[in-house]
């Protein structure tokens, strides 16, 4: 999922300097939208699928089943599968699209 992101913002960050500034701005806003500081129980039921679909908080609840030595969801970790597959691909379709301009942008 990390790689696929970087390849992406790789590529991005090349042709638009900004894009560097708003991908901290965006990380922020991840990280306060995935749960990891209050418990979910106190998220309104309307907003709870919405968080569910993030897939940093996806992450981080399989990792904390592991660590409470639960095995997590099958759908959990096939939508985090399935996401960092497609992150991966789009990452590396656009950095081979790009890749021979990209020496010429820098």
């Amino acid at each position: 999922m990390i790689f696929g992101v970087g390849l992406i913002l790789a590529v991005c960050n090349t042709y638009f300097t900004d894009i560097g500034y708003l991908y901290s701005v965006f990380l922020l806003v991840l990280l306060y939208a995935s749960a990891l500081f209050y418990p979910m129980e106190i998220v309104p039921t309307r907003f709870q699928l919405i968080f569910s679909l993030n897939p940093v908080y996806c992450a981080m609840t399989c990792f904390r089943q592991c660590v409470y030595g639960v095995v997590p969801s099958m759908s959990t970790v096939l939508y985090l599968g399935a996401f960092a597959f497609t992150t991966l691909g789009i990452g590396i379709l656009l950095f081979n699209i790009y890749s021979k301009r990209l020496t010429l942008e820098l």
